[in-house]
């Protein structure tokens, strides 16, 4: 037996096996419907709370990853520092200790004073300066 097909509006058609109110069945047909969209909006908005949680997930994770390289980096500089500061020591100690300064002979430091002597300079003060400290060494 064929069964009239569904028309909206016209009561006592028959749908499927029962005999139902066209318009009964379409408000339940609507209703699904809008149960339906629901359902997909609720996934949607599911999966987008997802990606953002695994969007920040993996932003907490670089973050860690960074936190931890500054952390070597940083240990790095202070090891560094140390050293460099060790090493700026041991170069003030040197130069403290070393009595090795430029030598010059006699001879040497005549001529020096010979040719820089503000006599034959005009009287400057550059002239007056360098001869002091050569006859300063020639004192030692």
């Amino acid at each position: 037996m064929d069964l009239p097909i569904l028309r909206p509006g016209i009561p006592g058609v028959y749908c499927r096996r029962h005999r139902l109110d066209s318009s009964k069945v379409n408000a339940e047909v609507i209703m699904g419907f809008i149960v339906f969209l629901l359902l997909i909006a609720f996934v949607v908005l599911f999966v987008k709370h997802l990606n953002l949680s695994v969007k920040k997930d993996k932003a907490e994770l670089e973050l860690l990853l960074l936190k931890t390289e500054y952390g070597k980096l940083a240990a790095v500089a202070r090891t560094m520092d140390i050293q460099l500061g060790a090493l700026h020591e041991r170069n003030r100690q040197l130069v403290l200790n070393s009595n090795s300064g430029p030598t010059f002979n006699d001879k040497l430091v005549k001529d020096l004073i010979a040719l820089c002597h503000p006599d034959k300079h005009g009287g400057s003060v550059r002239a007056t300066r360098v001869t002091q400290e050569l006859l300063k060494v020639r004192g030692k």
